[in-house]
């Protein structure tokens, strides 16, 4: 059977996942291979995610091979690199482990926190994204293997919310990817195709 010309169902606005948004975990946690299942354990929840959502970027570096004539004859990919940029707005012992590091934060169980600031923050783990695309089709991230090497400032006034900002670079893993995005629609109960993010 032909596939229609135009389908609105395929038409998604990329809002978070309301039964939760990101998970953090130690690099080397298994982790998950659809969209279906249970986040696995291990995986911490980061809380709420601010109204910015998430931003996926893409960088690729390339130069022209040119031949005798000037003429360009092949293009070569030099660079290619990912990042996940986004704000998280609770002040949680995950969120400050993951932004600070995990040997910058000392939770004594009682309700006391402590975070040391310097540049030991960059120390890899595995991240999971959940958006929901429409009403039935969520689609899962998976980054295995995450490092943040860039943060945004955490500003603190009385107009807008502490949002704990940072850049998500995701390497390469064992296969060469960077991450992995996985589709669910649970209305059919089978994977999905991809749906327009626009």
């Amino acid at each position: 059977m032909a596939e229609e010309m135009f389908d609105a169902e395929n038409v998604g606005i990329g809002k978070g996942n309301p039964n939760g948004y990101a998970w953090v975990a130690p690099k080397g946690t298994k982790l998950p291979v659809d969209a279906k299942e249970a986040i696995p354990d291990g995986f911490v929840t980061l809380g709420y995610v601010n109204d910015e959502g998430v931003v996926n970027s893409t960088e690729a570096d390339s130069s022209d091979i040119k031949d005798w004539a000037g003429r360009v004859i092949k293009k070569v990919q030099n660079s290619f690199s990912e990042t996940y940029q986004v704000g998280f707005l609770e002040g949680r012992t995950s969120v400050l482990k993951t932004y600070y590091g995990d040997e910058n934060v000392e939770d004594d169980g009682k309700g006391g926190v402590t975070v040391r600031h310097n540049g030991a923050f960059t120390e890899e783990r595995s991240f999971v994204i959940e958006t929901l695309l429409t009403e039935t089709v969520i689609k899962r991230t998976v980054i295995p293997r995450g490092c943040i090497y860039d943060r945004d400032d955490v500003e603190h006034n009385s107009e807008n919310p502490v949002v704990y900002k940072a850049t998500i670079t995701a390497l390469p893993d064992a296969s060469g990817n960077t991450s992995y995005d996985y589709y669910y629609n649970t209305a059919t109960g089978s994977a999905s195709d991809p749906v327009d993010e626009g």
